[in-house]
């Protein structure tokens, strides 16, 4: 953490002019008088060996050793593989070579934790101070430098003592806590999957009162002896998260994938997978643990429901995730847990998947939520990737518009300016090589959403690269405004023309349709009698325009069409989602892990201009 101030001073003065071979103060007039007396505010706190010992608990010993090389030095970010790809500590090297005189090592015990914390507190502040007084695109810059450096950190770590720290940190910038929450995510992870694990001094206080708050099936807290392997092999046991069957107050559809019902007096939604019973017990255990990891998806940056736990279907075998509704109903119906399903309880609140809307007729969505949607999807895999997960299943039917309150309207245009949800967690799982993974079910719509490498006998273990190409399929939906299925049935193969969905032509003559009008009407050709259009086969054809888009006349070009509705900047992104690539056997080029982050980032930082301009 005292790296991590150090460096963040670092960069502040790279913005502020101070690192310059002619160092010039880069900041605005009426902060420029304010900047030394910061600094020597920053002086005074760390430079008294003698305060930092009485005061702050940090004894500190100047030893007889000097440091001969700095840019060798090895600090808490070369540890985690970053030292090589970040140029900071060179320029930091640089700056201490500047000073006259040899430079000793110190050696420093940490007397009273509490009291270095309060010692950092007062360092953040004065840096934060320094911080503000940048110019706008200055700031903007050094949030993103120092998101993209934590984020970066948070994915090479898999240490949970590591982890804790970065998820601790108190910054109000929205960024920071972003990091700070995916973080959280992956150090949960960490635990209860068994990697470089730790044992946490309150980690047995902390399950008991999750136990508590979730209001899991069990009333009794964990034991120790159940939480914590006590003889030596820190491993933290995976948390019993499975709640009452019987408290459910709502028939289970066999048929249903997601289903919406009440649950310990709470509207809740149900998010069902289907298991092998054979491999049972070990499918449970995976549902138990990602029970609570679902349940971080709690913070804000996810866009996603927090899950309470989950329920088995001991009928069919199925096991179903337990997410919480953004729902408030009147406190009249709050005392329901006696009633039987559908006797006296209120109404369940409206709930439609982006697929539904895209084929609604009343569905009218302006520029402006278009583009917010594709913000959100950004933001929550960006969040997800950095935490570690894979989410495997993005596609419109795993993208949730659910009314907030029975007071509001459940109309179709109302539901689109309620809050989107990312869910269909079923089969998300951590990005590692040595991961337990579930292949996919093949289905015919939901393979459209899939990257050509992960499909056919010849697929490749699954990527972030591969979420990416899935965003972009969706993107493509939204700028569009049609599901990729009725797209590719109107565009297919056969280079047929198109058709809306709820317009019936009076003509036997086809024509094709303008961008504009192509925006707000779901696309669909019923199939000819020359059989079922090889949906596969249309979506490698527009991959392949894409890719080479001289082999397609203007007028029927996807790229102009969607750059006619929603501009140059957005097309591009969905274009290069779509041109995803995997990383490997590309000798020279980054990893799939720091082209994922750099590539969402610049794409979410697009799509926010956009937003303002808008």
């Amino acid at each position: 953490m005292i790296e991590l101030e150090q460096h963040k001073l670092c960069v502040w003065a790279e913005k502020a002019g101070l690192l310059a071979i002619d160092p010039k103060l880069q900041v605005g007039l009426q902060h420029a008088k304010f900047v030394p007396k910061v600094l020597g505010e920053l002086r005074n706190l760390l430079c008294d060996v003698h305060k930092l010992r009485i005061e702050y608990g940090l004894d500190l010993e100047v030893t007889s050793e000097e440091i001969a090389d700095l840019k060798i030095h090895e600090s808490a970010f070369s540890k985690l593989g970053l030292g090589h790809k970040r140029r900071f500590e060179t320029e930091e090297a640089e700056v201490f070579h500047r000073r006259r005189g040899p430079w000793h090592k110190l050696k420093w015990v940490t007397i009273d934790e509490q009291k270095v914390r309060g010692l950092l507190e007062q360092v953040k502040y004065f840096i934060s101070e320094l911080q503000s007084f940048l110019e706008p695109d200055s700031s903007e810059s050094l949030k993103n430098i120092l998101d993209t450096l934590l984020r970066t950190a948070v994915m090479n770590s898999s240490n949970a003592h590591e982890l804790h720290f970065i998820s601790q940190d108190t910054n109000d910038s929205v960024t920071i806590s972003a990091v700070a929450a995916a973080a959280k995510l992956k150090e949960r992870g960490v635990l209860l999957g068994g990697i470089d694990q730790i044992r946490l001094q309150n980690s047995v206080d902390n399950l008991a009162s999750n136990y508590r708050r979730l209001n899991l099936s069990d009333a009794r807290p964990p034991s120790r002896q159940s939480s914590v392997d006590v003889s030596g092999n820190n491993t933290l046991q995976s948390r019993r998260h499975q709640m009452r069957y019987l408290t459910l107050l709502e028939r289970i559809l066999p048929s249903e994938y997601r289903q919406l019902a009440w649950y310990d007096n709470e509207p809740v939604l149900l998010e069902w997978r289907s298991v092998d019973r054979s491999n049972s017990p070990r499918v449970e255990d995976r549902v138990d643990k990602a029970s609570a990891l679902l349940h971080e998806l709690a913070d804000p940056s996810f866009h996603s429901l927090a899950c309470r736990g989950y329920i088995k279907d001991h009928e069919s075998g199925r096991y179903g995730h337990v997410f919480e509704l953004p729902y408030t109903t009147e406190r009249s119906h709050r005392n329901i847990h006696t009633l039987r399903p559908r006797s006296g309880l209120p109404p369940l609140p409206a709930m439609r998947t982006l697929r539904e809307m895209l084929s609604a007729p009343s569905a009218r969505p302006s520029l402006n939520l278009r583009v917010s949607y594709a913000i959100i999807l950004f933001e929550t895999i960006l969040q997800l990737h950095t935490a570690g997960w894979l989410h495997k299943e993005l596609r419109s039917e795993n993208i949730l518009f659910i009314q907030n309150s029975p007071a509001e309207s459940s109309s179709d245009q109302s539901l689109l300016r309620s809050k989107m949800y990312l869910a269909g967690y079923v089969y998300a799982r951590a990005d590692g090589p040595l991961e337990f993974t579930e292949p996919l079910e093949s289905e015919a719509e939901a393979d459209l959403y899939r990257h050509p490498l992960y499909l056919g006998n010849t697929r490749l273990a699954y990527r972030k690269s591969f979420d990416i190409f899935s965003i972009g399929c969706i993107l493509l939906e939204l700028g569009l405004w049609s599901s990729l299925a009725a797209f590719l049935r109107a565009y297919g193969p056969q280079k047929r023309p198109f058709a809306s969905e709820h317009v019936t032509s009076t003509s036997s003559e086809h024509t094709t349709p303008s961008a504009s009008s192509l925006a707000f009407s779901p696309l669909s050709t019923p199939d000819r009698d020359d059989g079922t259009l090889d949906l596969m086969r249309a979506r490698r054809d527009i991959l392949c325009s894409i890719n080479s888009p001289t082999d397609m006349t203007d007028c029927n070009s996807i790229v102009d069409m969607l750059e006619a509705q929603m501009g140059a900047t957005y097309t591009k992104i969905v274009v290069d989602c779509l041109q995803a690539e995997t990383r490997e056997d590309k000798p020279g080029s980054i990893d799939e892990h720091e082209y994922a982050l750099e590539f969402e980032k610049n794409s979410l930082a697009q799509l926010k201009r956009i937003a303002e301009r808008i």
